[in-house]
């Protein structure tokens, strides 16, 4: 069995592996930021552009960070939709497009 540190997938450094990811090196390659921004953008572009308007674009990337700022709490499509300036009923259906 091959352990994830053993094929040097995660770095030795638990905190680095927390703020890095568990991408490979090769594959992250650059400075973090600017691999979760480039992952983000293509994400967004590439599978999202195709369900949302393009109007919404930008709305949606405010709502990935709030959703990501509220990891580990119960959700609250209300608050979340007030942070991002959208209604709760949109609020659902793009969190139905994360799922």
């Amino acid at each position: 069995m091959i352990r994830m540190r053993d094929a040097k997938v995660l770095s030795t450094e638990y905190e680095e592996a927390l703020v890095r990811g568990s991408y490979p090196g090769q594959v992250r390659g650059g400075p973090t930021h600017l691999f979760y921004e480039r992952y983000l953008a293509s994400y967004v572009e590439r599978d999202v552009s195709d369900l949302i308007s393009f109007e919404n674009l930008a709305a949606f990337q405010t709502f990935l960070r709030i959703c990501a700022t509220h990891a580990g709490q119960i959700l609250n499509y209300n608050s979340i939709a007030k942070a991002v300036g959208i209604s709760a009923s949109t609020g659902k259906s793009w969190l139905g497009i994360l799922e």
